[in-house]
């Protein structure tokens, strides 16, 4: 018994050994055995899509501008003067009609001028009458130094043949020779007369145009005492007083003319180019380089979030070039209505006044700062439509086509508030096609995707909306 028992005690470490070894193969033979594969099923992610519609209306240009007068006028002195008399009403900020009187200057030293050389042309014409009579007088004297120099020549001739014959002495030829000379330079002496007169008389015509043009300077002078308005508009500045004295040149008013406003603001080039490639721009540029289309333009003001509407033309170019610092082209658009309109829906609201005081919209001032938006400007291709939540990050637009992911880099015409429009040809997107609209964590080209239209699940965009 001792020794079975001592057998056993030794048998032990080998027991241990034994079940340690089979512990270990069979860890090993666990460990070498494949785990069973079970099939892992993932579902497709699900999106919204809706279809690309085709857009046939013009395209509308927005931006933003401010309105400057459509000219301002500074009237100046033109003849130096005191200031006997001004207007009441020639104050800065007040309307003035065409040819209203503004100023009259202290008139008396032109009427003087004016009396002197009406004077002087009176003297002139008498001048002239008395050469006229010295003409006439010089005319006859002529006609009877003729008369007298044909006599001595008949009387020469027969003294001649007299003496020829000698029937008469030589010194009686002598004699009519002599009176014959007298005769002839009788004549010479009318003749020369009557060039004098001639010189004397254009001489005097001359001098009376040189009066009749003073004389006009001196009615000019008298009539530019008086400062009348060359236009209906504002006064915006008045900066002398009556009784100052003024010079020629002195600033007297500055008045803005209020027949028509101009709206300046500025264009992108990309904006531009829609107007550039219209019929009626290409048929201007090819007259001038420079010129753009008539087209219409609104312009519109929000007051307190009443909106007045204008209707203008679009003008010219502001200059020839860029705005260096928004690299936009500045234009100018002409609004020659005094009064706009109400845009519907704007009218006054409860608790506002009087909805017929809100409905006459003011006019337009400058400094006021609008909105400008050029209408139905046709595109030269086809447009497409788009919501504005199918446009991803660098233009790219997701379709969803045979349950894949195509991804397309698209060519924006123009941003609405809601809508996008496409350049369909250049976007590789047609009428029909179906766009994703709801959002994608990642988006690969080709991957495969389930259209909520199907009716199975719920998009992401559902899911997002129904945590917030």
């Amino acid at each position: 018994m001792t020794m079975n028992k001592k057998h056993f005690i030794y048998s032990i470490p080998f027991l241990i050994l034994l079940s340690g070894v089979c512990a270990a193969a069979g860890l090993i033979w666990a460990m070498g055995k494949s785990p069973e594969k079970k099939k892992v099923e993932r579902d497709l992610p699900l999106v919204e899509t809706q279809e690309v519609l085709s857009y046939s209306n013009g395209l509308t240009l927005e931006a933003q501008g401010e309105v400057v007068p459509y000219r301002e006028v500074s009237l100046a002195a033109e003849v130096p003067g005191r200031i006997a008399w001004k207007n009441a009403d020639s104050l800065a900020g007040r309307y003035v009609e065409e040819g209203q009187l503004l100023i009259e200057l202290d008139v008396a030293d032109y009427d003087l001028e004016v009396k002197r050389v009406q004077q002087s042309i009176k003297e002139n014409l008498i001048s002239v009458e008395e050469v006229d009579i010295q003409k006439q007088n010089n005319a006859e004297l002529l006609d009877l130094a003729q008369q007298e120099l044909e006599i001595e020549n008949k009387d020469l001739e027969r003294i001649r043949s007299l003496n020829a014959q000698r029937a008469t002495s030589k010194a009686t030829l002598d004699e009519a020779e002599q009176s014959r000379i007298r005769a002839l330079n009788a004549v010479q002496l009318q003749q020369n007369q009557a060039r004098v007169l001639d010189k004397r008389r254009a001489r005097l015509l001359q001098e009376k145009e040189r009066l009749l043009v003073e004389l006009e300077k001196a009615e000019l002078d008298l009539r530019r005492t008086k400062i009348v308005s060359p236009m209906e508009g504002v006064i915006v500045e008045d900066p002398v007083e009556e009784g100052d004295f003024v010079q020629r040149g002195a600033l007297l008013f500055r008045i803005e003319d209020t027949s028509k406003v101009e709206v300046d603001f500025d264009l992108k080039l990309e904006e531009l180019q829609w107007i550039w490639s219209g019929e009626t721009q290409a048929k201007a540029r090819t007259v001038n380089s420079f010129a753009l289309s008539p087209l219409p333009v609104e312009v519109v003001l929000n007051i307190d979030g009443r909106r007045y509407a204008w209707m203008g033309v679009l003008d010219r170019y502001d200059g020839a070039g860029l705005n260096a610092a928004t690299r936009t082209v500045p234009c100018v658009a002409v609004v020659a209505e005094h009064r706009g309109k109400l845009e519907a829906g704007r009218g006054s609201t409860e608790g506002q006044g009087d909805s017929d005081s809100f409905s006459k919209p003011p006019a337009l001032m400058r400094g006021m700062f609008v909105s400008v938006r050029i209408p139905d400007i046709r595109a030269s291709q086809s447009l497409i439509d788009i919501p504005i939540t199918a446009l991803r990050p660098e233009n790219k637009v997701w379709l969803l086509e045979d349950g894949a992911l195509r991804v397309r880099t698209a060519s924006v015409a123009q941003l609405s508030n809601d809508r996008v429009y496409l350049l369909a040809k250049e976007s590789g997107v047609g009428v029909g096609d179906q766009v994703i609209v709801s959002p994608l964590v990642l988006a690969v080209d080709g991957m495969h995707l389930r259209d909520s239209a199907d009716g199975q699940g719920e998009t992401a965009s559902a899911t997002l909306e129904k945590l917030r």
